[in-house]
């Protein structure tokens, strides 16, 4: 009976000792999550989306990078000179490409200033 209550207690300690320790990796898992979610939201914040540009066949991120400095000069009355010294760190097109349906191109600014520079401009685009 004495060998049963001990392995009982050894038991209990170990279990007491492993429920800190999942306590523990539970709050270690929800800081990394934390920093993950802010972490991304960091690499986004330069990211700027643009629709209704049209797309065409077989268009490459670099023609859909031209579209968009063209798109920034006319539509959004950005000086061309201004618009040809925009530094992209990457341009795509957001999804999957579907028949007869222009996806959004999403642009990564180099400089958060020209983000910034061309988001204040979106009030002269209609639509």
């Amino acid at each position: 009976m004495s060998a049963v209550e001990d392995k009982v207690d050894t038991c209990e300690f170990s279990q007491d000792k492993l429920y800190g320790k999942v306590v523990s990796l539970e709050s270690e898992k929800q800081s990394l999550k934390d920093e993950i979610v802010y972490l991304q939201a960091q690499s986004m914040r330069n990211n700027l989306v643009f629709s209704n540009i049209t797309e065409t066949e077989n268009e490459t991120n670099e023609e859909a990078e031209e579209k968009l400095k063209v798109f920034v000069t006319e539509k959004m009355k950005v000086a061309k000179d201004i618009a040809d010294k925009l530094v992209f760190e990457r341009v795509h097109r957001m999804g999957v490409k579907r028949q007869g349906v222009n996806r959004s191109i999403v642009a990564k600014f180099h400089n958060f200033k020209e983000r910034e520079l061309v988001r204040k401009q979106r009030k002269g685009v209609k639509g």
